[in-house]
């Protein structure tokens, strides 16, 4: 590499995930076989002379609190990068890229839908065979990643046709937004599946089973104008293609009176993803997301945004 033998980028935070409004820390790594000239930024074409040996440049940037979280979609993403230049006196430059990661604040309890109950129900008649009806209640609209939700719903079969299982699947709904036109397009992320219904016979989901919220861009994808992302959560009976969909909020911090009552919960092994493309390293999925459903699980400087 000539000159340049270490040319390098390391957080302090070695995932390289941050929240908004936090110190992002680390440094510049660069050794050299031989004595460099470079260019100082802002001041012309002066140059100054790096000795032979490793040098270190610290740096400390502090994120803005509004910045919108991380995000890859099919048609639209929000990335963030560190980015080092050498600007070489009379020879090309070398640059080095850190993608890293911002988990955007959305405080739930900022949203009074939040806290609110949810339910829907719906009924269908198969042709020639009768009605199916079923009705689909959650505790509240709003959660976090790593909190479980309690599902509860009731599916009555007075057809005659036996029902092969009852499903319950977590979608994000993302809207891009350019001047005069918008594009939507949807993505199942997981889904938790119950048991069969036979003809005459009714199948309740009492609230023991337990979908957990994966990593997930909270609700609106605050701070980005151009990217719109909402979650509905829908009771699917098959094969009658009765459905029953519910409107959920993902946020970052979660609500209090929930954080007093139940602990945190990692989301299960078992619950897997479907078709769902997990973007890159740095962008929701690639790394391990540190939970934020209590406070103790977020980052020593994270901002408390609790009123």
């Amino acid at each position: 590499m000539g000159k340049l033998n270490i040319f390098e980028i390391t957080l302090s935070n070695f995932q390289g995930v941050y929240y908004a409004g936090q110190n992002m820390k680390g440094h510049l790594t660069v050794e050299l076989t031989k004595e460099m000239s470079i260019i100082v930024p802002g001041q012309g074409r002066d140059t100054v002379k790096l000795p032979a040996g490793r040098t270190t440049f610290p740096f400390c940037f502090g994120l803005p609190p509004n910045l919108p979280s991380s995000f890859e979609g099919t048609d639209g993403s929000v990335k963030y990068t560190v980015t080092a230049i050498i600007d070489r006196s009379g020879m090309h430059t070398s640059t080095k890229i850190r993608p890293f990661t911002i988990i955007g604040i959305m405080d739930l309890n900022a949203d009074a839908n939040a806290v609110m109950p949810i339910e829907g129900a719906n009924e269908k008649t198969l042709f020639a065979s009768g009605p199916i009806s079923a009705s689909f209640h959650l505790e509240r609209r709003g959660y976090v990643p790593g909190e479980p939700i309690k599902l509860m719903a009731n599916i009555k079969n007075n057809s005659k046709t036996n029902m092969k299982s009852s499903y319950v699947e977590l979608k994000m709904i993302t809207t891009y937004h350019t001047p005069g036109k918008s594009q939507t397009s949807k993505k199942a992320v997981s889904r938790v599946t119950g048991g069969p219904i036979e003809t005459g016979q009714s199948f309740t989901w009492d609230g023991s089973q337990m979908f957990v919220v994966p990593p997930l861009p909270p609700s609106n994808l605050p701070g980005c104008q151009i990217i719109d992302i909402k979650y509905t959560l829908t009771l699917k009976v098959q094969p009658s293609a009765l459905k029953v969909p519910l409107d959920i909020i993902i946020g970052t911090i979660p609500l209090h009176e929930v954080v007093e009552l139940c602990p945190p919960r990692a989301p299960q092994p078992l619950q897997p993803q479907i078709r769902y493309r997990l973007p890159a390293s740095g962008m929701y999925g690639g790394v391990v997301m540190p939970l934020v459903y209590s406070q103790p699980a977020m980052p020593s400087n994270a901002p408390d945004l609790r009123m």
